[in-house]
């Protein structure tokens, strides 16, 4: 069974890029996946801490575009130094494995916004050049 790409749209999620409904739903994906890491940390201290936020950072660029990605990194960077990095539940100064911890997570997760902010754009113009396909009868 062929799926088109003009089907797959409509069973996803649609909001304007940049909606105050983006940046919400990105929160709910950020809270979601810190309450999974919070399990995970329960069960075996020390587990990574922001591998269950790549997932809500990627699907937050997906949906809402650059702005609500970026703002997930962000957020997700905020509560894992928050509540997941040693000392939990404070702001204190982070020591250096930390330090580079929290720096890798952000500079990889930028990078899955851009991805992800690609990815988006280049199914844009293929929805669009269907859609001129389909109206010239090709």
């Amino acid at each position: 069974m062929k799926i088109e790409l003009r089907e797959l749209q409509d069973r996803v999620i649609r909001v304007s890029p940049g909606s105050l409904s983006a940046y919400a739903i990105a929160t709910g994906l950020v809270a979601v996946a810190a309450l999974i890491e919070w399990c995970l940390q329960l069960v075996a201290e020390g587990v990574m801490p922001f591998v269950t936020f790549f997932p809500a950072v990627l699907f937050a660029t997906l949906i809402g575009g650059t702005g609500p990605g970026t703002f997930a990194v962000c957020l997700s960077m905020i509560i894992g130094w928050w509540a997941f990095l040693p000392v939990r539940m404070s702001f204190e100064l982070l020591g250096l494995s930390e330090q580079i911890n929290l720096i890798c997570y952000g500079l990889a997760a930028i990078f899955l916004v851009w991805g992800g902010e690609h990815y988006r754009r280049l199914t844009g113009k293929l929805a669009d050049l269907e859609k001129a396909s389909q109206a010239s009868g090709g």
